[in-house]
């Protein structure tokens, strides 16, 4: 009975290393490539759960008493993104590294972030600084160092064109 089971074990274990050969012969296959994905030059940075990630779009405007930017890692068509962090800040502190603990939430200031997976609402509280300085009629600074609700670290920094000159009329 051993003789048997030794034949059968051998013939299997022989059958098993031609297999193994012929499975990883060469086929030449053409691999044709993908449509060419159009890279977007960065406008700035930010780092979100220790993950750092381009800023390539972003707006911000003037209203009322609040400078509110709107800033994405992809291109905003008409206004609609996947991912995107938005901040709204009460003029008074404009051009001033400002803690955020020291302001009123929703009132002197507010925070958005949305990806497909996390949402942080306007109605959580964040700790950190802030930082926003128009440095032209269009061009804007960002520095944002937080923290989230749940302790995740935000940050982000961007030097860029984000207003339209004042007489423009703003696309709809």
């Amino acid at each position: 009975m051993k003789k048997i089971l030794l034949k059968y074990f051998n013939l299997f274990a022989l059958s098993g290393l031609l297999l193994a050969f012929v499975g990883c012969s060469d086929d030449n296959d053409s691999i044709t490539p993908g449509p060419d994905v159009e890279e977007m030059p960065s406008i700035g940075t930010y780092s979100f759960r220790g993950e750092a990630n381009k800023i390539v779009t972003g707006v911000a405007s003037v209203d009322g008493d609040y400078l509110t930017c709107v800033l994405s890692p992809e291109k905003m068509d008409e206004g609609k993104t996947d991912t995107y962090f938005a901040f709204s800040l009460h003029l008074y502190w404009e051009g001033q590294v400002v803690d955020a603990s020291t302001l009123y939430h929703n009132d002197q200031y507010v925070f958005i972030y949305e990806d497909p997976i996390y949402y942080y609402s306007q109605y959580k509280k964040v700790t950190g600084t802030f930082y926003v300085q128009r440095n032209s009629e269009t061009n804007v600074t960002v520095k944002l160092n937080l923290r989230l609700h749940d302790g995740v670290r935000f940050k982000a920094e961007v030097t860029a064109d984000l207003m339209k000159p004042s007489g423009e009329e703003p696309s709809e």
